[in-house]
């Protein structure tokens, strides 16, 4: 039976005895049935003459005879019905309901003797998974991680941000004029949020001073949050790196309108066991001592 259908109920074929009636009489009639042309044959009844006197006289019609009734089985009516299991109703005023007649699209596969051991298997007790079973999880993981960091270049200074907030600058400087201390500034491509900024300087191989008896100063310190300011002795080239904390983004104005970071006044550190070379100025600039002759 297809889904949505009814079925009438039913007796199962069968048969009742009947009187028995004188053969050889001409009126011997089925009376009492519909059809009264009907008259007894021997493939209507189990027996044409009635020669036993224990039953009465009552006849036994056969099941294939016409005297006998019903169907195949005895049943109740019956509607056809599909066990479903509505989903909840999380669409506001959609309404979810399942057809009990015609075409059903996208029809699943419920067993619904194996629900109850699904339901149970997907518990939290017995539900785990792996890494491997999610698909494309090692992508969107990359993908989510990159997002937190940022790169680029700005007048070929490298410029480094990371979740933390924190941003790390890069970049090289060449120094024009020596022969004695110059500083030399440095404008950050974008501004620090703060003038808590790391500065770091060191000389290239390539232009370090290679004269006898020389030995270059190269000193870095933060200006502000939007500069700093390298100090150097003879012609060179240097990479420095400033550490802080991210801002706005916005790029450092050239002439930031920000009070200076005040210097410490101390004495360079040098190389222990390290004779230096030339006389000392008494003198001071920007609280470094610095010699005046190589």
């Amino acid at each position: 039976m297809a889904v949505g259908t009814k079925q009438e109920d039913e007796i199962k074929r069968h048969v009742h005895k009947v009187f028995s009636h004188w053969a050889n009489h001409p009126d011997a009639a089925a009376v009492g049935y519909e059809d009264r042309n009907e008259r007894q044959r021997s493939a209507l009844v189990s027996t044409w003459t009635d020669g036993d006197l224990n039953d009465n006289g009552f006849l036994t019609p056969r099941l294939d005879s016409k005297m006998a009734t019903g169907g195949a089985e005895n049943r109740p009516k019956a509607l056809v019905l599909k066990l479903c299991i509505k989903a909840a109703d999380t669409l506001g005023e959609a309404v979810f309901r399942i057809k009990s007649h015609g075409e059903t699209a996208n029809a699943g596969a419920l067993d619904a003797s194996r629900l109850a051991q699904g339901l149970q298997e997907k518990a939290d007790r017995d539900h785990t998974h792996t890494t491997a079973q999610i698909q494309g999880l090692d992508e969107k993981i990359s993908a989510a991680v990159a997002a937190q960091f940022t790169r680029q270049t700005i007048g070929g200074v490298d410029i480094v941000r990371f979740p933390d907030g924190t941003m790390i600058q890069t970049g090289s400087y060449r120094f024009a004029r020596g022969g004695s201390p110059i500083g030399n500034e440095v404008v950050f491509p974008i501004a620090f949020a703060d003038g808590n900024v790391k500065c770091f300087v060191s000389e290239r191989h390539s232009g370090r001073v290679n004269g006898e008896r020389q030995h270059n100063w190269l000193f870095i310190r933060a200006k502000n949050h939007a500069a700093a300011i390298i100090t150097n002795w003879y012609e060179s080239s240097c990479d420095w790196m400033a550490i802080g904390k991210s801002a706005s983004g916005n790029a450092a104005s050239p002439t930031p309108i920000v009070p200076e970071i005040p210097e410490i006044d101390e004495e360079p550190q040098r190389e222990s066991g390290r004779s230096s070379t030339g006389l000392r100025n008494p003198r001071r600039h920007r609280g470094l001592d610095f010699p005046v002759g190589s």
